[in-house]
């Protein structure tokens, strides 16, 4: 396995990876800092309805985000590997067991935000899910946070790499504390 993605590879090597950028005052030599408000001039330019890759990988963000295990087989590679902060797979199989053992702590989860960066068969996507704590959650073996219905969202990013307009390789990296964090948060006064 080589290197997902490279978020350091500047932009005059973006077009080595398919990727153009129109813009004519950018010095590849010299990265100037990044502020998160001018974050997105250093993505490459929006993708046309053409490209598979944004629409595969957004697909597959919403079918794990929701649970739509029928759709695995057309989003994934039989022979997928994933990983993310709790779980890792070798196989789409193992993905759609993992699916169906799912924990349904949190309900009506949404996946929105998305921002795409494209470079050949590679996606970088970030993202948003939002959901709503519903059901009793099992945190370890021995910790059980009863249902608060409150709205909690987690910010990540997915990165992928695509093989026949399938996913054949994802990374997910998020802070899942940060949902505990807003359930266990004591109620507003």
């Amino acid at each position: 396995m080589g290197v997902l993605f490279q978020p350091r590879r500047p932009i005059a090597r973006w077009a080595a990876a398919g990727v153009t950028d129109d813009r004519t005052d950018h010095q590849p030599h010299r990265r100037p800092a990044v502020r998160p408000s001018v974050a997105s001039e250093y993505l490459p330019p929006r993708l046309g309805d053409d490209d598979p890759c944004p629409g595969t990988v957004a697909r597959a963000l919403d079918a794990l985000a929701t649970g739509d295990a029928a759709i695995l087989p057309e989003l994934f590679t039989g022979d997928v590997v994933g990983w993310w902060p709790n779980f890792a797979i070798s196989s789409r199989r193992e993905l759609e067991l993992l699916m169906l053992e799912r924990d349904d702590a949190l309900a009506d989860a949404q996946i929105s935000s998305r921002r795409f960066c494209v470079g050949g068969d590679r996606v970088a996507a970030e993202w948003l899910l939002t959901a709503r704590h519903a059901s009793p959650w099992l945190v370890g073996d021995d910790v059980l946070i009863e249902p608060t219905n409150r709205q909690v969202v987690l910010a990540g990013v997915t990165l992928a790499r695509l093989r026949d307009d399938r996913v054949d390789q994802f990374h997910h990296y998020f802070d899942d504390t940060t949902i505990l964090e807003q359930v266990l948060r004591p109620p507003p006064a």
